[in-house]
């Protein structure tokens, strides 16, 4: 798989950061999956710089989405 450049990396996590802070969470988990080279995509964000914040904001978004679907305000 090709590798994405900085800029695209950087697109995709301010795509995700967007979703997220508009409460679109699931939306967010594909956009920071994408980056990491998840299961949606085949991007490689494990740079050193963009690594710890996409994992960061991948590990919260799926909290943040529990605690909506469970009543608490998001």
């Amino acid at each position: 798989a090709d590798m994405l450049s900085d800029e695209e990396l950087e697109r995709l996590k301010a795509e995700g950061n967007t979703l997220y802070q508009h409460g679109r969470y699931e939306e967010a988990i594909k956009k920071y999956d994408q980056a990491l080279g998840g299961p949606e995509g085949d991007g490689n964000g494990m740079r050193m710089g963009i690594s710890s914040a996409l994992l960061l904001n991948r590990a919260r978004t799926p909290l943040r989405l529990a605690s909506c679907t469970q009543g608490i305000a998001c």
